[in-house]
């Protein structure tokens, strides 16, 4: 194993590098974004609009967060060879990083059924809690209050989950590993540097939530309207260009103060 250069990971060199490659990668990550959810986005037109509950539009529309899971994985692991290129200096190629990502495309689908396991029952729960409410009308406000507690860990779930496995699908892409064995890697590479990227992961993630409320709050159209679903496509475009960088960006960090490993992994992505 080569020397380690580097022996501490920054919440600073996070940030900045995860806009630094976003601004510059801006037009390859909307391409990549765009062609990941495109099946979703489609749904989405298709499911858009005032619809019954019990139709099938509805029922098209509360299945949508499952869908978007797997959009968001495939968005991520196309753009993680472009990342790693650009955070290394490197000309970045949308084809190659393309290509990488669909090779291993079962692999990261299989990383993102497992840990987001809670999240994707709660949408099937929801599917059928809805479906029951439909049979047997009660209190919408009560029904909201039960589930309230169960959102709420959800949410603190997923957030371990990132802090604690964070960037598994940069694993499997840039170093070809299994489901398991990229989930192991990441649990390793994390340790001793989860507060940092706690920090880092709440900047962040403050400032997409900022964005998206800021631009939500702006665009005050009816949901049938059309500009408004135009709108709301390309926000979620925006916004999903720059949450599947920072993964990327804290494995090459941690990568770079554990191991200060050079070029060899991303070569073998190419292969």
């Amino acid at each position: 194993m080569s020397p380690v250069r580097r022996l501490q990971v920054r919440v600073a060199d996070i940030v900045g590098g995860a806009f630094r490659v976003w601004v510059r990668s801006l037009s390859h990550l909307l391409v990549i974004a765009a062609l990941a959810h495109a099946p979703l986005i489609a749904l989405r037109i298709v499911a858009s609009g005032a619809a019954r509950p019990d139709s099938w539009r509805g029922e098209v529309g509360r299945a949508l967060p499952l869908l978007d899971l797997a959009g968001s994985a495939a968005t991520e692991a196309c753009a993680v060879v472009l990342v790693l290129q650009r955070l290394r200096g490197e000309r970045p190629t949308l084809l190659a990083s393309l290509r990488a990502g669909a090779r291993r495309l079962g692999t990261v689908l299989g990383i993102t059924a497992i840990l987001n396991a809670p999240n994707g029952a709660s949408d099937v729960l929801d599917l059928f809690s809805s479906a029951a409410a439909r049979a047997r009308p009660g209190p919408e406000n009560l029904l909201a209050s039960e589930s309230l507690p169960w959102d709420v860990g959800i949410a603190v779930f997923i957030f371990l989950v990132r802090v604690y496995l964070c960037g598994p699908i940069a694993v499997a892409v840039a170093e070809r590993r299994g489901v398991i064995a990229s989930i192991g890697r990441s649990w390793l590479l994390t340790r001793g540097f989860r507060l940092k990227i706690a920090f880092a992961y709440i900047l962040l993630l403050s400032l997409a939530g900022l964005f998206a409320l800021g631009l939500h709050d702006a665009i005050e159209l009816p949901a049938s309207d059309s500009t408004a679903l135009f709108l709301d496509v390309a926000s979620g475009l925006l916004l999903a260009s720059f949450t599947c960088v920072v993964p990327t960006v804290i494995f090459h960090e941690l990568r770079e103060a554990r191991e200060s490993s050079g070029g060899e992994h991303l070569v073998e992505v190419f292969g």
